[in-house]
């Protein structure tokens, strides 16, 4: 379902989305939303990933999902549910079920300030009024697993008064495009970060700042950062994308203390260890990894610059690297 990258790690196995829509893919999870939402927030506890999503001006899609250790019984899913809005379900004006969407999907439009309606036990409305076109819409939405390894999911979309998005269609394109990773090679997709990498790397900590995103992840103590930086042409203007990267890592110490980076004859990244580094060889000891590959690369395309860096232990570790930035794709490892 996800070949390797031949060209590069940015290649992705989602399809191409329409100009008014994109994807965003993150742990494992990938659907389409609006292209003026954008990620605004995230974080992993418990195995539960939590993102939300922000336009220019309002926070618009909150989403949590997991894999459970097995299926859940959807009549107790079902009743926590409507336990959980019922509250909403009272003051809204117009509770509308959203149709055309996958059997796993349960998705309710609820208009906030709408003409009154009466609402059944299950949040469904029985005598459905016509919805006020100025109200706010809140979409409540859960996707049960089906089979061992799914995810289950909830998603809450908030449509300000005055939305021009159609809440159900903006659902239906959602759960059409919902699809998951449990194994092999899965999409990172948000803002202009592109790429392909194996779901063995857990996400362990993120750094998300204007013109610099990192992703750390780890897999059986060893350690993988991937940072992009943007605007690569004013870095280029001044100095190789290799020895921007060299002076990056340089002032990089707290993440990587026992490295001193150069550059090649060939042109990529080598290091040397500084010695009597405590911190650091306390770390590598505890880890009991003592070796470092890194690989950058230009983007023209979104004028972006890529550094990876694997902290590993053995040189068989690489191969969870994608196929482009592996040492036997023209990179040699230290």
């Amino acid at each position: 379902m996800n070949p390797e990258a031949p060209d590069h790690p940015g290649a992705s196995v989602l399809p191409p989305a329409a100009a008014s829509e994109h994807f965003f893919a993150w742990n494992g999870v990938a659907f389409l939303l609006p292209a003026s939402w954008e990620l605004s927030y995230c974080d992993l506890r418990r195995g539960v990933t939590s993102v939300a999503h922000e336009d220019d001006c309002d926070r618009r899609l909150e989403a949590e999902w997991l894999v459970p250790d097995g299926l859940p019984s959807q009549d107790k899913v079902q009743n926590r549910f409507q336990q959980q809005v019922r509250a909403i379900a009272e003051k809204a004006g117009a509770v509308l079920p959203i149709t055309g969407i996958d059997d796993a999907w349960t998705a309710h439009e609820y208009h906030l300030g709408a003409a009154a309606g009466r609402q059944s036990s299950r949040g469904a409305v029985t005598r459905q009024p016509q919805p006020d076109e100025a109200a706010a819409v809140l979409v409540i939405a859960y996707r049960l697993p089906r089979g061992p390894d799914e995810p289950m999911a909830l998603f809450r979309l908030h449509f300000p008064p005055g939305s021009r998005e159609v809440p159900a269609v903006v659902m239906r394109s959602l759960c059409r495009s919902f699809r998951w990773w449990s194994a092999g090679e899965a999409p990172w997709q948000f803002y202009d970060v592109s790429f392909m990498l194996r779901r063995d790397f857990r996400l362990a900590a993120t750094a998300l700042q204007a013109g610099r995103k990192l992703l750390q992840f780890e897999w059986r103590l060893r350690r993988l950062y991937v940072w992009h930086f943007s605007l690569a042409e004013l870095v280029l203007a001044k100095q190789s994308v290799e020895a921007f990267c060299v002076d990056f890592l340089r002032q990089s110490k707290k993440l990587l203390p026992v490295p001193r980076w150069s550059i090649t004859s060939a042109g990529g990244l080598t290091y040397r260890r500084r010695r009597l580094h405590f911190f650091g060889q306390f770390e590598e000891i505890g880890r009991c990894c003592f070796k470092y590959y890194a690989w950058c690369r230009h983007d023209p395309a979104r004028n972006q610059i890529a550094l990876w860096v694997m902290h590993y232990r053995r040189a068989a570790d690489l191969q969870l690297l994608p196929a482009a930035i592996r040492p036997d794709s023209g990179h040699s490892a230290p």
